[in-house]
């Protein structure tokens, strides 16, 4: 019988200014029920990660803070990609004189992930420091006054090969993403969906761009697979 993990970004992606629209909540609730494994992979923390799950009744495990911290629902958490704190005391020194702002994100005295506040051109600059100062951390995420750092082997994209080896890989992975942080889910899917906010290299890496958030675009894909005489038949039987 077929499997499939539909693996998605939430901001951008299905959650627009106004927040999940009701069709394409109603649509996850349905891809869950046929027995997809619906997977929230986001930059967010894992509570608000959680309590979207929890609202649309997903059973899957699912991806927070870019892919530092996975959980399965109703169990401990599955993995976690503590930064080393060395190396992100001397990022958040570096940031500091800059003239930027550095929040740390983590738990129980481990950093997962630091959000930079500040100037598009300091952003860069201490980007390009980063290879060479930082080996272990990189930017998976950058906006016009906010950038992202996460361990370097942290991605969305390796949180799915993770549960892949422990569960089994999938018949399909399918993703939906519209920043640099889904680049690497779309690298290990094997049918990736862009949104148009997306950035041009991602948009290439994608199979298909779909029209902008509001249209609800991952709604109607999952309608259509669901209603495909082929996958219908291969949804409907998929378990885990």
């Amino acid at each position: 019988m077929a499997t499939v993990w539909l693996a998605t970004d939430l901001d951008g992606t299905i959650s627009g200014a106004q927040g999940i629209a009701p069709g394409t909540a109603s649509m996850l609730t349905k891809a869950s029920q046929a027995g997809i494994w619906v997977i929230l992979a986001s930059g967010r923390r894992p509570e608000h990660v959680r309590q979207i799950g929890q609202q649309l009744h997903l059973h899957a495990p699912f991806i927070a803070l870019d892919g530092a911290l996975v959980e399965v629902p109703g169990q401990k958490v599955f993995r976690t990609c503590p930064m080393d704190a060395r190396e992100v005391d001397a990022l958040c020194a570096s940031a500091e004189d800059l003239g930027l702002k550095p929040h740390r994100i983590g738990e129980h005295g481990a950093d997962f992930k630091v959000v930079l506040t500040g100037p598009l051109e300091k952003l860069e600059k201490l980007f390009h420091m980063g290879a060479s100062a930082w080996p272990r951390l990189r930017e998976v995420n950058r906006f016009a006054r906010q950038a992202e750092w996460v361990r370097a082997d942290c991605s969305k994209g390796r949180a799915l090969v993770d549960l892949s080896l422990c569960y089994g890989r999938p018949d399909r992975i399918i993703a939906f993403g519209n920043d640099w942080n889904d680049r690497e889910m779309f690298e290990v899917a094997d049918l990736a969906y862009a949104l148009p906010s997306a950035p041009a290299p991602l948009q290439a890496l994608a199979d298909q761009v779909l029209g902008p958030v509001e249209e609800e675009p991952v709604a109607q894909i999952i309608a259509s697979l669901l209603h495909s005489r082929v996958w219908g038949a291969e949804l409907g039987s998929s378990e885990h």
